[in-house]
């Protein structure tokens, strides 16, 4: 089973209860994945993740630090050179904004075949990678 990668959206959803049905969805997928071994996450999104919860809501910095240090395990791509320059490919290939290809690439590298996210249109291809929002039965 290929694993999926998380965009920073959905594992922020898991962490807070700023929406309770997307809470729900966003937990349950994650928790699923993590003991399924199919969880993946790019540097960069650890680095979002991290950021979101600083800037939006009001949890505490060592409860940020301890959320950030229980996903660090599972960052299969870091951000390199290699990653930059084939995202500026996907972005040029699909016009795809410059973060969004950073994740396909990501996506690509740790042979995903699945990306889990709110922001990019459901059920696009990117090559062998498919985008799935999680939310779209719960949005209106």
């Amino acid at each position: 089973m290929a694993p999926s990668l998380f965009d920073t959206n959905v594992l922020v959803y898991a962490t807070l209860d700023q929406d309770v049905a997307k809470k729900r969805v966003a937990a349950t997928l994650v928790m699923n994945a993590i003991a399924s071994q199919a969880f993946v996450i790019s540097s960069q999104i650890l680095k979002e993740y991290a950021n979101t919860l600083i800037r939006k809501s009001d949890r505490a910095p060592q409860l940020v630090y301890e959320d950030v240090r229980r996903l660090s395990p599972f960052v299969a791509v870091a951000d390199t050179p290699d990653l930059v320059l084939r995202a500026l490919d996907l972005r040029r290939i699909y016009a795809l904004q410059f973060f969004d290809a950073l994740i396909i690439a990501g996506a690509e590298r740790a042979n995903c075949d699945t990306v889990y996210s709110e922001d990019m249109t459901d059920g696009e291809r990117y090559g062998n990678v498919t985008v799935v929002n999680p939310f779209k039965a719960i949005t209106p």
